[in-house]
């Protein structure tokens, strides 16, 4: 990774695995119809994240597990993520799902 800052191989490498783990491209045809619920649980796991932080209603132990999707994707973009396409980086994005419900479940039990 760190190679992609000045060889430009590495880096477009870098970008390949970046588009495949991110749903960007790669999507066969027969899974083309989940490229709209990854995408939208990823901007609902940013949306989330935001709101949290912004409210400053994230505690320790939701903050560590607010970060498994981005870590259980990002070892998919330093390994060959067609290789574990699409089950492990459906997991990762599903997770995202998970989170961003416990984010707000645990939230609103601490307002009320």
């Amino acid at each position: 990774m760190v190679a992609a800052i000045h060889d430009p191989e590495a880096r477009a490498v870098l970008v390949n695995q970046l588009k495949l783990v991110l749903a960007l491209s790669g999507i066969e045809r027969g899974w083309a119809l989940l490229w709209p619920a990854l995408h939208g649980l990823q901007i609902l796991w940013i949306g989330t994240l935001a709101w949290a932080v912004a409210s400053r209603r994230l505690m320790l132990w939701p903050a560590i597990l607010a970060a498994t999707p981005a870590l259980y994707l990002g070892a998919h973009v330093l390994y060959q993520a067609q290789g574990h396409y699409p089950r492990h980086i459906l997991a990762g994005h599903f997770m995202m799902g998970a989170v961003a419900a416990m984010l707000v479940f645990a939230a609103s039990r601490r307002s009320a």
